[in-house]
């Protein structure tokens, strides 16, 4: 079957408005990252000694009550913030922390929507 020109610019164009854009920090090289590959010990190591309701108030190190981190729905209500100011800033945590690499992982997870 031959199409033509017309055709095949119509196939295309159809499809090209069917398919969803894709953000390109989501590839599939970084799909590892999940909750429980990456998120889930990311937290743990630089966030819940501080961020958890288990945390006693006097060692929160000054992080608000109602900020914790330790769920994946938590960490979902706060991935604006925590994107702000961990993953592109180096806010958090304040007494150092993650690598620039880690940083950069935590970003994409949290842009691929924290899965």
């Amino acid at each position: 079957m031959r199409w033509s020109a017309s055709t095949l610019a119509i196939a295309l164009a159809v499809c090209a408005c069917s398919t969803p854009p894709v953000d390109p920090a989501c590839t599939p090289a970084d799909s590892y990252l999940t909750y429980a590959t990456f998120g889930r010990p990311f937290m743990e190591d630089w966030c819940t000694s501080c961020h958890s309701q288990s945390t006693f108030p006097n060692m929160r190190g000054g992080a608000p009550d109602d900020v914790n981190l330790d769920t994946l729905d938590e960490v979902r209500l706060w991935g604006g913030e925590i994107e702000e100011l961990a993953a592109h800033g180096s806010d958090m945590p304040p007494a150092g922390g993650p690598t620039p690499g880690e940083r950069r992982q935590l970003a994409i997870w949290l842009t691929c929507g924290a899965r």
